[in-house]
């Protein structure tokens, strides 16, 4: 799946800015250009010096990404509980079967934010540290320590997207 990066490419129109002059300023590569142009993951290192040169906030970047996440995590849960239903042969093994397959997207979602979040170069301001830790549980540094994403925070806050009637 390839990450978006329209937003990116609206900011460099707003300051009037090519990519080229953008790789430049930031002093990134051209294979980070390729990347960017690719939809393809690039360092946190490359996105703080982006940031710099656009006067955007790590943060402001970094929230998009976790509720972007939350909600790809979201429409994978309504399809599986929708093929879960399909094949259930009861109410009650369907309930089951749907908190096995949530709880498994919770920890997974929980891993993966975990990763990207407990980089060390990664700087978020206080802000966002709060609002991260306010959604997950986690996913900020305390104390000069990396306190880890709960994944029964990722499940409430999954829980808390409402699912459409069937």
């Amino acid at each position: 799946m390839a990450i978006s990066y329209n937003r990116l490419w609206k900011r460099l129109i707003d300051h009037d800015l090519s990519k080229t002059d953008m790789m430049h300023r930031a002093n990134i590569s051209t294979n980070v250009l390729a990347r960017l142009g690719k939809g393809a993951p690039v360092s946190m290192e490359s996105m703080e010096k982006i940031c710099k040169v656009l006067n955007c906030n790590i943060g402001d970047v970094m929230m998009r990404l976790v509720y972007h996440m939350l909600g790809v995590v979201n429409e994978i849960r309504i399809i599986s509980n929708a093929r879960i239903r399909k094949d259930c042969e009861s109410e009650e093994l369907c309930i089951e079967r749907q908190k096995e397959a949530e709880k498994f997207l919770s920890e997974k979602v929980a891993a993966g934010l975990d990763q990207l979040l407990s980089n060390e170069n990664l700087r978020l301001d206080l802000n966002t540290s709060r609002e991260l830790f306010s959604l997950t549980g986690g996913g900020v540094l305390l104390n000069g320590e990396y306190v880890p994403v709960q994944a029964i925070k990722i499940d409430e806050a999954l829980k808390a997207i409402p699912m459409p009637e069937s």
